[in-house]
C-alpha cells in the first residue's frame, strides 16, 4: 500500500498489471490482491484507477483482471 501514496498509484497499478500478465496463477492472484489493496473502494474511482491498464494489456487479459477486481461489485 506504500506504493499508492504520494501520487504513485498509477505506477503501482501498472506494475501490478505487468506482474499479472507475466505470472502463473499464483503470481496473478498476488497481483489481484495487491491491486485490491491499493485501489479505491468506490466503484467509479476504481474503474478510473485501472483504466491505464487497458493500454498495456491484451483485451482478454484486461477483461479477466477487471472481472477479478470488480467481482464484489457485480449485482
Amino acid at each position: 500500500a506504500l506504493l499508492a501514496k504520494g501520487g504513485e498509484q498509477e505506477k503501482a497499478v501498472l506494475m501490478f498489471g505487468q506482474a499479472y500478465l507475466a505470472g502463473d496463477k499464483y503470481a496473478r492472484q498476488k497481483a489481484v490482491d495487491g491491486l485490491a489493496d491499493i485501489l479505491p473502494k468506490d466503484k467509479e474511482a476504481r474503474m478510473k484507477a485501472v483504466a491505464p491498464l487497458y493500454e498495456t494489456m491484451p483485451k482478454d487479459e484486461f477483461e479477466a483482471l477487471v472481472a477479478e477486481l470488480f467481482r464484489d461489485y457485480v449485482e
